[in-house]
């Protein structure tokens, strides 16, 4: 893989003039996407030099083909170019160049024909591509085309000429694949509890052991990829989304920070979370809806601690992902199966999983990692034979973590070409290099972190005397970082837990735990959950038990985030004596900390866990509403419902509204305000009429966003809106006249304009949604009603309308009886339009492409009241390539949509090809009632499929 980390890794690369000033991505920091309005200003500060820069890096994102290797030579100090034109160029294969030139300067036009002139004096066709990103706000099109064809005729190929002008830059800056550009530019722009890649506490020290490789290496590209690699990252290319799985030490966390880092260095996002750290899920999940973008690189690791939590994300993105990737990255799932054998949660995806397994080639790279890094002149040795590799991988069994210490250990027999080396070799080397000269009170603290380690849990400064492992820190077997203030510790690799508890002889890690547990409670609740989940309940409930003696009910209660308060309070109560009066008064000194925490979270995270606390805690309730009522912590909550997707927004402030009125009234009011309006009605103006349930919430509560919606900056944006789907604009109208009359009396404003009435009849007649648009015109428009009808009674939208027809079961069903009751004239023309044989199969696309709930009536309303269409749609149906379709959907359906397609007409057609052990295993997935799984039977039974029947009342004796 190619290496290009030199650029994005430079220790100053802000071309904002403040160099690391966003440096760290801090825990506890709102995930938020930074507004047009403030990218505008942020770059309108720039100097000539620094916006220079900024068009360079928002070409090698924008265009990663052409500029991935991007020159730029001869800077001053102010950043401005020093070398005359071009400013920066890419260095095709032919040896033409490819430019990138900026201007400040409004004169644009001015400028480029300046350019088009240097170009012409460079030697013959030196110059193939141009582009020029400007400040000015928008070109005339007549410009723009007159500097095309000029430097298409200087010689320029003409997919390699454009113009940027600042709308559209300001534009693309606010999608997230341009994130980095954020950064440079000072703007708050974070994803917690998401990290940028480069940040996060998976590298080692280079000077050290070498387990774990140092970020430098991996910049420097002096870390080679294991095998895997190129297929992760086709798997990445063609389906978006890759997962990875391994044994411990088998060097998965590296694969996906070489990964990761390559993707990065070419201008992508990449963020990483480690699901050991038990991030909280739901603010996971809200960060994808405004970040997950085409460019956007997501890594999720140790995904088999919480195959739950990896599930929901993995669903969440594959939900809302435009074109953004994800990598899941993990050892095999420890879940047992239950008795009923159900999946786990991410079984769906077995087939797509990747294994990495450890074989001649990852030792061989070990080898040479440790060469470099222990290597002097005239000790190193050269690479081992295969088969002396091959051996290794056998004998270590793919851990690379104990084959470092063997290594390491037998330096000097390995250089003289002595290639024995055993598993105990790895323990002996811990125990003489780092337990021996340990004395009893750090080798206890030692082993405290080991235990934990096995958890993948960190010790935290409070259970571990860090003062007393220095050395160890020194030497790089521990890692030392700073999580929400407070110093961890973790060892640098889960791997070596086992080896430092064999070195030390210590096999039995409960001592250890209660130890740590004692010291600090707030590892009891994590160390619990951890040993739950491993099947030793009676140590989880000696860890809680531990930490109650202790008086640290609270401090396990709200350790971590409070998001997680219901399932700790449940595992409490649980395992121990405590009672909901008991939790309360532990609680209630603590509502402070956890408005804290609540006020960073997703807005539903926050309601329901108040929610939660107030049913069962009235006194700790009772603080935690007052505390989250304090203007630092209102002004937090406000921020972070402004940095949600309108979808969020709209179901967090509904729900907060039914639990706490009155600070969801000062949300609403500040949301309105001009500081977060604009970004409000841009974020609108993005949802497609479908999903205009959410945006009429939000104007239900923010009544401002109807002004903003219609001033000349938005009244553009929200006809195209508005006219997208006339079928469900009716529908939305109504919802906002009884839910938001302000944005009512908005879209009235703009459905009386003619340009709009005529985008709404275009529409309506194209078949979808075409009985909405009626319905709407019925209520709300007397002029397009009367051209609606009229087109349809005159069949001049057949063609359009047959087209329509095909595409929705439930618009066809319901136009179909509308027409019929209300207009019989244009009900005779479409009828006759669908016994066609272009209207049958359009009408049996719509059918088959449907939810049964829809798909089935229309088919029983055309055999009541059509029935020679009805009979020519089931003669259709009948060919081998529907009854097949219709065979795999009886099989995946739930039994209930079973009943229903056995009763529809299709039944006799499906059950010919069904297969009983299908049948037989839905029934033991879905585990039916008796009522249910009689009323299958029968209408098996009436279809003639006796055999399944009777097959179905028997598993029910059994």
């Amino acid at each position: 893989m190619q290496r290009k980390f030199s650029r994005l890794f430079a220790d100053t690369n802000s071309w904002s003039g403040e160099p690391g000033r966003l440096a760290h991505v801090c825990h506890g920091v709102l995930a938020v996407n930074p507004s047009q309005p403030a990218i505008e200003a942020a770059i309108a500060a720039l100097e000539a030099g620094q916006f220079q820069r900024l068009a360079e890096d928002y070409a090698r994102i924008r265009w990663p083909e052409r500029f991935d290797s991007l020159a730029t030579p001869g800077r001053n100090a102010a950043g401005q170019t020093t070398a005359g034109f071009p400013d920066a160029f890419a260095t095709l294969v032919d040896g033409r160049l490819d430019a990138v030139e900026a201007t400040r300067q409004i004169a644009w036009f001015k400028h480029a024909r300046a350019d088009l002139a240097k170009a012409q004096a460079m030697d013959n066709g030196a110059l193939a591509g141009y582009v020029l990103v400007t400040w000015a706000r928008q070109g005339k099109a007549s410009n723009v085309r007159e500097i095309r064809n000029a430097f298409v005729s200087a010689g320029l190929e003409p997919q390699l000429v454009d113009v940027v002008f600042r709308q559209q830059l300001v534009t693309d800056i606010a999608q997230p694949r341009y994130a980095r550009l954020w950064r440079d530019l000072g703007l708050p722009a974070t994803v917690h509890p998401w990290i940028e890649l480069e940040h996060a506490v998976i590298y080692g020290r280079e000077t050290s052991l070498g387990l774990l490789p140092a970020r430098s290496e991996l910049v420097r590209g002096e870390i080679e990829a294991p095998h895997l690699a190129a297929k992760v990252v086709a798997r990445l290319a063609d389906e978006n989304l890759a997962i990875v799985r391994g044994h411990g030490a088998s060097g998965k966390t590296t694969l996906a920070a070489i990964i990761g880092l390559d993707f990065a260095a070419g201008g992508a996002p990449v963020y990483y979370v480690d699901l050991a750290g038990g991030a909280d899920t739901a603010a996971l999940l809200d960060v994808f809806a405004t970040r997950s973008d085409r460019g956007v690189l997501w890594i999720v690791d140790n995904i088999h601690r919480f195959e739950d939590a990896a599930s929901n994300v993995y669903r969440y993105w594959d939900a809302v992902h435009d074109g953004s990737q994800l990598l899941l990255v993990g050892r095999p799932a420890s879940m047992r199966r239950d008795r009923q054998n159900f999946a786990q949660p991410l079984d769906m995806l077995d087939k797509s999983t990747l294994w990495l397994t450890v074989g001649a080639s990852e030792m061989r790279l070990v080898c040479r990692r440790l060469v470099r890094v222990r290597g002097v002149a005239g000790e190193a040795f050269e690479d081992p034979p295969d088969s002396v590799l091959t051996s290794w991988a056998h004998t270590f069994g793919g851990d690379l973590v104990a084959f470092a210490f063997s290594v390491v250990r037998n330096w000097t027999q390995l250089v003289d070409g002595d290639w024995q080396l055993v598993p105990g070799d790895a323990r002996q080397h811990i125990r003489e290099r780092y337990l021996d000269p340990l004395s009893s009170e750090q080798l206890a603290m030692l082993l405290m972190v080991s235990a934990l380690a096995r958890l993948e849990i960190e010790g935290t400064s409070l259970a571990i005397d860090l003062g007393l492992l220095n050395q160890l820190v020194e030497d790089g077997i521990l890692v030392v970082t700073t999580r929400n203030n407070e110093e961890r510790v973790f060892l640098a690799h889960p791997g070596m837990a086992d080896l430092v508890a064999e070195a030390a002889d210590a096999y039995d890690d409960a001592d250890y735990l209660l130890k740590a547990c004692a010291r600090d409670p707030r590892l009891g609740m994590e160390v619990a959950k951890r040993l739950i989940g491993d099947g030793q309940s009676a140590l989880a409930r000696a860890v809680l038990r531990e930490g109650l003696t202790n008086g640290g009910l609270g401090r396990m209660l709200t350790a971590g985030h409070t998001a997680e308060l219901p399932q700790r309070t449940a595992l409490v109560v649980g395992l121990t004596e405590v009672d909901d009066r008991d939790i309360d008064e532990a609680l209630t000194p603590y509502a402070g900390e956890m408005a804290s925490d609540l006020v960073r979270a997703a807005l539903g995270t926050l309601v329901g866990v108040y929610g939660y606390v107030r049913r069962r805690f009235p006194s700790t309730a009772a603080e935690l509403a007052a505390d989250l009522q304090r203007p630092a912590r209102l002004d937090r909550l406000t921020a972070r419902a402004a940095g949600s997707s309108i979808r969020s927004l709209a179901e967090g402030l509904a729900m907060f509204d039914a639990v706490l009125p009155p600070l969801c009234k000062h949300v609403a009011e500040q949301l309105g305000g001009e500081r977060y309006l604009q970004d409000l009605t841009s974020k609108a103006l993005e949802v497609p009429v479908d999903e205009w349930n959410v945006v009429i919430k939000v104007a239900g509560l923010v009544p401002q966003i109807a002004m903003t919606l219609t001033d000349v900056r938005n009244i553009g944006k929200l006809r195209d809106v508005l006219s997208s789907d006339i079928g469900l604009l009716g529908e939305k109208l109504n919802q906002a006249r009884a839910r938001a009359p302000k944005l009512y009396e908005a879209i009235m404003h703009v459905a009386v304009d003619s340009e709009f009435r005529s985008k709404l009849a275009q529409h309506a007649l194209g078949g979808v949604g075409t009985y909405g648009a009626l319905r709407y015109a019925e209520k709300h428009d007397q002029e397009l009603d009367e051209t609606l009808r009229s087109a349809l009674r005159n069949g001049t939208s057949n063609e359009t309308l047959l087209a329509g027809l095909g595409l929705s079961a439930r618009d066809t069903h319901r136009l179909l009886r509308y027409l019929r009751q209300s207009e019989p004239e244009a009900y005779d023309q479409v009828a006759r339009l669908l016994e066609g044989t272009e209207g049958i199969s359009a009408l049996l696309s719509a059918i088959m492409t449907s939810p049964m709930a829809h798909g089935f009536p229309l088919l029983n309303y055309l055999m009541s009241t059509a029935p020679v269409i009805g009979e020519r749609v089931l003669a259709s149906a009948a060919s081998a390539r529907c009854a097949e379709a219709l065979a795999r959907l009886l099989e995946r359906g739930h039994p209930r949509d079973l009943v229903r397609l056995l009763k529809s007409p299709f039944g006799e057609i499906a059950v010919q090809g069904v297969d009983l052990a299908a049948v037989l295993c839905i029934d033991r997935r879905a585990e039916m009632g008796g009522e249910l799984r009689a009323t299958l039977a029968e209408e098996f039974e009436r279809v003639g499929r006796s055999d399944i029947a009777e097959a179905l009342i028997s598993a029910a004796r059994r």
